[in-house]
């Protein structure tokens, strides 16, 4: 996939400690998400979708379209807020 004009690989994408969000190139841009939470924009995908990726590595929200409201609501959840 290529993401900040390179090809990389998911593993070194979400190498980083914390929550990974996966925007595709039309995605609504989400805004600042708080710390420890890194905004990957894919080029190669045209769509309006995303994908979160959680600390354990595994999918914890994916959507086409991914909105900024459904995003925040999903962060919040995981953090323990209502």
């Amino acid at each position: 996939m290529r993401c900040g004009g390179r090809t990389v690989r998911l593993h070194e994408l979400t190498a980083a400690p914390g929550v990974h969000v996966l925007l595709e190139r039309s995605a609504v841009d989400p805004g600042p998400l708080g710390p420890g939470v890194h905004v990957h924009w894919l080029e190669g995908r045209p769509g309006r979708g995303g994908t979160v990726v959680r600390p354990d590595g595994w999918v914890g929200l994916r959507a086409d379209p991914l909105e900024a409201a459904g995003l925040s609501a999903w962060l919040a959840a995981a953090r323990g807020r209502p």
